[in-house]
């Protein structure tokens, strides 16, 4: 299994089109992950995505948030929150050599069509832009 970029969200809006509608958007990409791993496969996956979390955030500077999430430990469901500056930062991402070890190893970690991907753009509402409003 290959790790990409979902379809669009029908009635669903690009960055620069959000940015003229909405007022306080930040522009940075958003990646939102959600797994169903293997329970076999637990600890390497908790282990291989610790691993490329901490070196996107060591090595890309396009990278400001990487959080591997348990959603649902018991059934073995995780999401992952990725924040890219941009979506050139998210394409630097996924040409570092620490995600092509991702890849190589990913796909054995996941239940049949156990991994749902949608990226979009992040959303900062006005009183965190303006904390008086």
């Amino acid at each position: 299994m290959t790790i990409s970029r979902s379809t669009p969200v029908p009635g669903a809006i690009d960055a620069s089109s959000a940015a003229t509608l909405i007022p306080h958007i930040d522009g940075a990409t958003v990646v939102w992950v959600t797994l169903r791993v293997r329970p076999a496969e637990e600890a390497r996956f908790l282990a291989a995505a610790a691993t490329l979390a901490e070196r996107s955030l060591t090595t890309e500077p396009g990278c400001l948030q990487y959080d591997i999430v348990a959603l649902e430990p018991a059934v073995c469901v995780y999401g992952i929150y990725e924040v890219y500056a941009d979506e050139t930062a998210l394409a630097a991402h996924r040409a570092a050599p620490h995600y092509a070890e991702w890849e190589a190893v990913a796909p054995s970690f996941f239940e049949e069509g156990g991994a749902s991907i949608r990226i979009g753009v992040r959303m900062v509402l006005p009183s965190a832009v303006n904390p008086g409003a």
